[in-house]
């Protein structure tokens, strides 16, 4: 038994183990292979969160990619509306300058 503990110590979750007597080695195989099992279910939904999380934050990047550029399309509309604004106000200030010179 010290070497399958050393097995499930080093990972080895996959063979269980055997137990054939009832004395208190026997009882003591049980919880050791019930301690083996519980770590095997427990790393498997530990690698199922950790998929789930990875699918999570890729989508994540591709929302966050999107969304930028959006933002920067709308980025560039804004700053040609205000470039227009812009014009429009100089030729309107132009204007006002003629009109008060009389012409």
């Amino acid at each position: 038994m010290p070497s399958l503990a050393a097995l499930i110590a080093n990972g080895e979750l996959e063979a269980p183990i055997e137990t054939r007597s009832h004395d208190e080695i026997g009882l003591l195989a049980q919880d050791l292979d019930t301690m083996r099992a519980s770590i095997k279910q427990l790393f498997g939904a530990l690698r199922d969160s950790n998929t789930k999380l990875e699918e999570a934050n890729h989508t994540l990047e591709e929302n966050v990619h999107l969304r930028t550029q959006e933002l920067s399309a709308k980025n560039a509309e804004l700053e040609a509306s205000l470039h227009k604004l812009q014009e429009m106000q100089q030729q309107i200030i132009l204007q006002e300058k003629m009109a008060s010179l009389g012409r």
